[in-house]
């Protein structure tokens, strides 16, 4: 009999325990956004704290689920990657390995839109930049985000279409 891997017994010891109890760091401006919303709904900032987490990790949904359609994927990636390169430091190189690992090769996101999500977080006007240069429409620094959603979102909706 094979010997479960250090990955696999983490997910069956998360999944024999119905609760864990974690430490969380927050700078002062997000305890108090949690102070503050506790304080309207009068409730205790712990199920503030859970509720953050559920909504966090029900809007992510896409992002751990092996399952999801290239099109829904990149949309996730075009609304949330930015942030993610920015608060998890990850590299085009990383991203790539983290959303593609075991995906056929038609059904990835391709390395040059993750690198440009990449760009999104560091470089807006450089994000511009190389947008203005694929679709030919002039996009400004402060629309860059934007541009990125909209050009990722249509991208994978046509690629999907024409699959």
């Amino acid at each position: 009999m094979n010997k479960p891997s250090t990955g696999e017994r983490r997910d069956a010891a998360i999944e024999e325990n119905s609760k864990r109890i974690v430490s969380l760091r927050m700078n002062t401006s997000d305890y108090g956004r949690v102070k503050a919303i506790a304080r309207r709904f009068r409730a205790r900032d712990s199920e503030v704290l859970r509720l953050l987490l559920k909504v966090g990790l029900d809007e992510l949904d896409s992002l751990y689920r092996q399952d999801v359609d290239t099109p829904t994927l990149a949309g996730q990636v075009a609304m949330h990657g930015a942030t993610l390169v920015d608060h998890l430091a990850l590299s085009a190189r990383r991203l790539d390995e983290a959303l593609n690992a075991g995906r056929v090769p038609t059904e990835r996101v391709a390395v040059e839109d993750l690198e440009l999500v990449v760009l999104a977080a560091g470089s807006p006007s450089a994000l511009a930049g190389r947008l203005e240069a694929l679709t030919g429409t002039p996009v400004t620094a402060a629309g860059a985000l934007a541009a990125l959603r909209d050009y990722l979102l249509c991208k994978y909706a046509r690629l999907s279409s024409d699959a």
